[in-house]
């Protein structure tokens, strides 16, 4: 016996009457099939079971992944590259939530949030991460199958209550794989293609008995079950070679549009020899703003320059809560490897590798310095490109990062970056809205524009716009289907 848990509070002041529930973990696996490989998409739709509550907020997305070949490959960062868009709909058909570029956004959330010790540690163990010091990249692949297990952080995954499973109807998981050439680092001319098996959800779910699902059902009525979450939308644009201003029409309408985040990537990032999902760079963009009903956010437009960049990283933190936070960890700007100390003539007596060798203490220095990575202003790289990152003789070792960033005229335009722009459009409401609620900004009727200045006129971009909503998701009291309002 327990007291109700706030989670199964959807009315609030629920009295906490002593309860009785259990919880129990449940995997659900693709109703699609169970190989998959890049360009294809699988199924996952969550049961209906009486009485029963799904913990989303805890939710994994879990499956093996091995290469179709006996070609060597790593994923680009983790286990999100493979992931290019998730579309989750109702037992009806409605969609409550539909997003592409996943990967790009998962890794971009990453790098805002958390430590570089994270990616070397959780990450590495669990979620697909290469987990080397100084490298950025994900795990190599080989015919044996790895598991993989990632949490989802957006969309219902948001949910701010438990999500009821007594429905007519269980919510559809459709994800859709990415190409294999995108998906992964790739270390040959031709590229073998990956295969993912067993996708499956993992979550908890809490059962109630009888006389508790009364209770919680009486407290609902007449309006049903309510739970706010995060929507999640992405539009894209190109930055050409000529540089200057670009207006680019966003297209979100929401009734309250929390956040945009920013990420440019070079158009080169579609070869297959580059280390592409968490590759990013600022093209020289000296001027952002957006413009709602021809009201400018911010006021005064972000500027930036190859000098400063405050203001970009400021309001990024300030769009994730976590600016007056000295503890918040990100690892933007912080993997990188340290210039290689020069080899150096033997200076003792004795052969090398004696006391007195210059050369072998050098040696030892530059394995010790490639094991303290420092601040090299990866954030301020202009254009985040790595085509040349294997140079003319590809091998499976060369997917380190100080492999990426070695002197010499094939890598010498080539550049490991990890710039990203959030802005945040929250703020109170005024005094007509009458509800005096922390809400982001309507765009309901209204165009969303984003007005960029490059400074840049030599390199193509490919430009990604993702939008951060409220939603509501609802049970409809009489057909018992998902509906969803934003």
């Amino acid at each position: 016996m327990a007291a109700m848990s706030r989670s199964l509070d959807f009315v609030g002041g629920l009295k906490r009457k002593a309860v009785a529930a259990r919880s129990y973990r449940c995997a659900v696996s693709s109703k699609s099939g169970t190989g998959f490989r890049g360009n294809t998409s699988f199924q996952i739709e969550l049961p209906t079971i009486a009485r029963s509550y799904a913990d989303l907020t805890n939710m994994v997305l879990e499956y093996d992944i091995k290469m179709s070949s006996s070609q060597a490959a790593s994923l680009c960062a983790s286990g999100y590259d493979v992931i290019n868009r998730m579309t989750i709909s109702s037992g009806g058909g409605a969609v409550i939530d539909d997003c592409q570029h996943l990967n790009l956004y998962y890794n971009a959330v990453l790098a805002q949030n958390v430590s570089h010790e994270f990616m070397r540690g959780y990450m590495a163990e669990v979620a697909g991460h290469r987990g080397d010091v100084g490298s950025p990249l994900g795990v190599a692949l080989s015919e044996i199958a790895r598991t993989i297990r990632v949490p989802l952080l957006h969309s219902v995954a948001t949910c701010d209550k438990l999500l009821p499973l007594a429905t007519s109807s269980g919510l559809n998981f459709t994800i859709y794989l990415e190409d294999a050439k995108n998906a992964l680092v790739q270390h040959a001319s031709a590229f073998a293609d990956y295969i993912i098996v067993n996708p499956r959800l993992v979550f908890y779910v809490t059962e109630l008995s009888p006389e508790t699902e009364a209770l919680l059902q009486q407290s609902v009525q007449p309006i049903g079950f309510n739970l706010n979450f995060t929507g999640l939308a992405c539009t894209t644009d190109k930055k050409q070679t000529s540089g200057g201003a670009l207006i680019s029409q966003l297209g979100f309408r929401y009734s309250s549009l929390n956040k945009v985040t920013l990420i440019q990537r070079h158009e080169d990032c579609n070869n297959i020899p580059t280390q592409l999902q968490n590759n990013r760079g600022w093209f020289g963009l000296t001027e952002l703003s957006f413009f709602i009903n021809g009201t400018r956010y911010p006021q005064q437009k972000m500027v930036g320059s190859a000098n400063n960049f405050a203001e970009f990283l400021t309001e990024t933190y300030l769009s994730n809560n976590v600016l007056a936070n000295i503890y918040h960890n990100s690892h933007i700007n912080n993997t990188a490897p340290l210039t290689a100390i020069a080899q150096a003539a033997a200076t003792g007596t004795g052969a090398d590798g004696a006391v007195g060798s210059q050369t072998t203490a050098n040696a030892a220095v530059n394995t010790l310095r490639n094991q303290v990575p420092v601040n090299c202003r990866n954030y301020e790289n202009l254009t985040g490109k790595l085509a040349d990152a294997f140079n003319a003789s590809p091998t499976v070792g060369n997917a380190t990062l100080d492999k990426f960033n070695v002197a010499g005229a094939a890598t010498a335009t080539s550049g490991y970056g990890t710039f990203l722009v959030s802005y945040s459009f929250e703020n109170f409401k005024t005094p007509a809205d009458d509800s005096g609620l922390y809400s982001g900004t309507s765009t309901l009727g209204s165009t969303v524009t984003c007005e960029m200045y490059h400074s840049d006129t030599v390199n193509k971009a490919d430009i990604f716009f993702y939008a951060e909503c409220d939603k509501i998701l609802s049970v409809d009291p009489l057909t018992l289907n998902f509906v969803v309002s934003d």
